[in-house]
């Protein structure tokens, strides 16, 4: 009867980790976005950063990005080389242009 007691709990706690994971999973919110310089033309190859963490993706050709972040990020930084870093608060926004 112990070693049956033992299983089940093992089996609990798995359940339980699958649970939390699938929360935090859920958790998330795609953002996604354009960036362009003051005239509108693309930027490809700007870092964008879930800001405070390692989290980033980079511009395509056609300056679009897709990045999924934590729905408690408070912003995303965009860097480029020779250029002035810009932090804009994501808030309630999954598009950016």
């Amino acid at each position: 009867m112990n070693n049956m007691n033992q299983i089940l709990r093992k089996c609990a706690v798995v359940v339980a980790m699958l649970l939390a994971f699938a929360v935090s999973l859920s958790a998330q919110n795609t953002l996604t976005g354009r960036v362009t310089s003051e005239n509108g033309s693309p930027l490809p190859g700007v870092y964008v950063l879930e800001k405070g963490t390692s989290n980033a993706t980079i511009t395509d050709v056609d300056g679009n990005f897709s990045l999924k972040v934590a729905s408690t990020s408070p912003a995303l930084v965009f860097q480029m080389l020779g250029m002035v870093d810009q932090e804009i608060p994501i808030g309630n926004r999954t598009r950016f242009e």
